[in-house]
């Protein structure tokens, strides 16, 4: 039938961390041009902001991007990328900069990578 259960919890009263303090591995989908130096371009914009690459897939995809102004269309290609623990602020500050970024057609997805 189980207890009653703990009556207080002695964590109860800890302060909350702010979010951009919160430090965790992190998972992240990248729709990017399909060209020699992408790769390069990326880990710098991930370096220049203190996060770590620990993992990177690549696949080649069959969409195209078009080049703004013109009727040019780019291969594209998905990375997955993981990386070694790092601040949240750390993470926005690089994902920010990816989404500006001529060779990144999209960010697909950010997931945080906790517990391991």
């Amino acid at each position: 039938i189980g207890g009653p259960g703990v009556a207080e919890s002695t964590k109860a009263n800890l302060p909350v961390l702010p979010i951009d303090r919160v430090t965790t591995r992190y998972q992240m989908t990248l729709s990017v041009v399909d060209q020699t130096g992408v790769l390069a371009e990326i880990a710098s914009m991930f370096n220049d902001h203190g996060v770590s690459v620990e993992t990177v897939a690549q696949s080649v995809g069959p969409a195209a991007v078009s080049v703004a102004g013109t009727d040019e269309a780019r291969a594209t290609a998905t990375l997955v990328i993981g990386t070694h623990a790092a601040s949240e602020a750390d993470l926005a500050a690089t994902v920010a900069v990816l989404k500006t970024s001529d060779v990144v057609s999209a960010v697909v997805s950010v997931l945080r990578v906790e517990g391991l």
